[in-house]
């Protein structure tokens, strides 16, 4: 079995341990929308200017969310991207028979009334569930998908990430959003989730058509590459960095999702 990449292995221990005080400063004004587009993703940018551009994204949707039952964020403790992919990245590394309905629930997006924050990513729909998990076999297919990017080697991407992709596509009823969003939190350095509510976002970012993007796995690897150019994305982990700046690096490509997802 190969090891996660000790960068990323370095950072994940210390997800679920991010001070409070480390988030508790005071935030500056939230920008007009006219400032913070709501759909456009930094393209060829550095790791700081990156940065920066979640933290406008952490301050937007802050203000966008304020009078919601469940108001969340980008890089905040609880009910942000960051929470949620921390959570889930923890859940995936699990055996999936030992989920309850909850786990399964919430791997999948399916939120109930104040959960909002669990859509994040993507939500499906509630047939997905059975889907994933009433059938053993198709279940352990898909968590083997799962498993074989959380072990792959940083050199091995894109090529695994889409041998996983493509064989759970293969699997009726599963669709780009359940493989790319399962697939994001497993390896949330290295993949991006996609679907309907995003692909127009991420297909203006790397230049490729909205309408194909989901349709056909070749132009999804198209886009994990142009990510993989990013300068942002290059860029060693910030270890002189704070923990929140080492923590959204080590889930940087899946965090994408919050410059185009629509909530």
């Amino acid at each position: 079995m190969v090891a996660l990449p000790v960068a990323f292995v370095r950072s994940r221990r210390n997800l679920t341990h991010v001070s409070e005080k480390n988030h508790s400063e005071t935030s500056p004004a939230v920008p007009h929308r006219e400032q913070v587009p709501e759909r456009r993703i930094p393209a060829r940018v550095t790791w700081d200017h990156y940065f920066q551009a979640l933290k406008a994204r952490d301050r937007w949707w802050r203000h966008e969310t304020r009078n919601r039952p469940s108001q969340f964020s980008v890089l905040r403790p609880g009910h942000s991207w960051v929470g949620l992919i921390a959570n889930l990245h923890d859940l995936v590394r699990k055996e999936w028979s030992d989920f309850s309905e909850s786990d399964q629930r919430h791997l999948l997006g399916l939120a109930q009334e104040g959960e909002e924050h669990w859509m994040l990513l993507g939500h499906m729909r509630d047939r997905a569930r059975g889907v994933v998990f009433d059938e053993r076999s198709t279940r352990e297919r898909i968590e083997n998908c799962v498993k074989r990017v959380i072990d792959a080697a940083d050199w091995e991407f894109p090529r695994v990430a889409m041998e996983s992709y493509v064989e759970m596509r293969l699997v009726d009823n599963v669709g780009p959003g359940v493989a790319t969003r399962l697939l994001a939190v497993a390896r949330p350095d290295r993949i991006v989730s996609l679907n309907d509510g995003c692909a127009a976002g991420l297909a203006e970012f790397a230049r490729l058509a909205p309408t194909t993007l989901t349709q056909k796995p070749e132009n999804y690897e198209k886009l994990l590459r142009f990510i993989y150019a990013q300068p942002w994305f290059r860029a060693s982990e910030p270890v002189c960095g704070s923990e929140r700046e080492r923590e959204a690096w080590s889930m940087r490509v899946a965090l994408l999702d919050c410059f185009v997802y629509r909530g």
